[in-house]
Parts: C-alpha cells; structure tokens; sequence
C-alpha cells in the first residue's frame, strides 16, 4: 500500500490461557490484563513497532470518527497503546501514529492513500457498515488529503462472512437504502437470512468511490477458521480480541 501498510492479527503466537488462547489483545478480556498486554508487546515487536506507537479508541458500533495526531501520543505513556476515546474509526493526516481496531467478527477495513501516508481504519460491524461508518471514513479521508478516493488503497480483513452469520429482519430493514446493493450482501436460503460482512464492506468501499482494483478483500472468516481466529459468534461471547492495523 505505498508508503503504508496494513496488518492483520490472528490468534496465534500469545501467552493468553484458554479460551483466549492465545494471541488475545484486549486487556480487559483477561483476568490478568498484564497478559494482554505482554501479547500486544510481542505483536508491535513482529512489526517493528511498540504499544506506545499505536493509537486505538473505544467502539461504539456507530459512525463516529477521531483523527489520531503525533501529538495525542506523545503525552502518553509510551509503553501503551493510546485510546482516544469513543469512535469507530480513526483517521490520520500522514504515515504516523499506527491506527488499531479491535475486532472478533466485525469488519476491520484499512484505507490508505500511499502517497501520503494517511488513511484510516475502521470498525465495521453490520450496523456501522449499514449506517456509513466506511462511507463516512473514505470522505473524511478525501478532506484531510484533498485527494481522490479513487487513488486511495484498501484493505479488508478476517470477519464473518455469509451463511455463517445469520441475521434477522431488522438487519434487511438496516441495509434498505442500499436499494439493490443490498441483494449482494443479503441472501435469503430457506427461512433464513444471512449477510456477508465482508461483502458489504468491500460494496462500502466502492460506494465510497474507492477503485475496484484498489480493494485487496482478505476473504478470511472469523466463524469458520477457529484455528486461526477469534469469534464472538461462535464463542459465544468467550473469545479474545484481534487488532486491523494500519501501519
């Protein structure tokens, strides 16, 4: 991606016992957050990165944005990570700080313009996806760059995907100003409905006005691969945290 790139965490390779084993990187999932922060020590090293480089914030599932400055981490600790406060995406105006969103199902989506340096990462999860929260984020981004989102690059990374997220009416209800764009993410198979998260993201991204060939999907399942991912669905709430990065 240019002078960026975009990371995405698994489970594997951490000290955190089961059921988080064992690259879980939410602190407050553990009954000893030290553990969790050992992990995300280990996963910033592996990129040449520490904790006090990466700028987080608190997800709220709606649409709201924080722009990451140098500055907002200098004041910090420098051996954490920084949590800005409550959005669902963060955005910055050039190649510093790292941006991290926390996720177990949902959409992690890396914008990024390569010339630059800036971009954004996002929290998508059905109801942010449906309420613009990418849309919002690539415009944002447009603003701060006064670039076109077609020259913008992005990334979409491990979430649940198509018949393993079964959903209810009121996620087609969400999705109906999408018009026909809906019928891509939504299918209906018998009495059941189920909608492809990365599907939507990647459809997000082009309603955004972001290039098909720009767009690198991931294709990866949170649900289907236990191996390799965390998933609040199939857990059942008993599940870590993995980080999509922009770094």
């Amino acid at each position: 991606m240019g002078r960026t790139r975009a990371v995405f965490s698994t489970r594997i390779g951490g000290g955190s016992p089961p059921p988080l084993d064992s690259m879980n990187l939410a602190p407050h999932l553990e009954a000893d957050p030290s553990i969790a922060e050992r992990n995300r020590v280990l996963f910033c090293a592996s990129l040449e990165r520490r904790p006090g480089d990466v700028a987080l914030c608190s997800q709220v599932h709606g649409t709201g944005l924080l722009v990451a400055t140098p500055e907002a981490l200098e004041s910090g600790d420098r051996a954490q990570a920084h949590v800005l406060g409550e959005a669902d995406a963060l955005l910055r105006t050039g190649p510093y700080p790292c941006l991290a969103i926390q996720v177990a199902d949902c959409a992690p989506v890396i914008v990024a313009d390569p010339e630059t340096g800036a971009g954004a990462a996002v929290h998508a999860g059905w109801r942010g996806a449906a309420a613009g929260i990418i849309e919002r984020a690539v415009a944002a981004l447009e603003q701060l760059t006064r670039r076109r989102p077609s020259e913008f690059m992005a990334a979409i990374g491990p979430c649940v995907r198509s018949t393993s997220y079964e959903v209810g009416p009121e996620v087609f209800d969400a999705f109906e100003h999408w018009s026909k764009a809906r019928d891509g993410v939504l299918r209906r198979a018998g009495g059941s409905l189920s909608l492809d998260l990365g599907m939507a993201a990647y459809v997000a991204l082009q309603r955004a006005g972001v290039a098909e060939a720009m767009i690198i999907d991931s294709g990866a399942c949170t649900f289907s691969r236990a191996d390799l991912f965390y998933s609040h669905r199939r857990d059942r709430s008993q599940t870590g945290r993995m980080w999509g990065m922009l770094l």
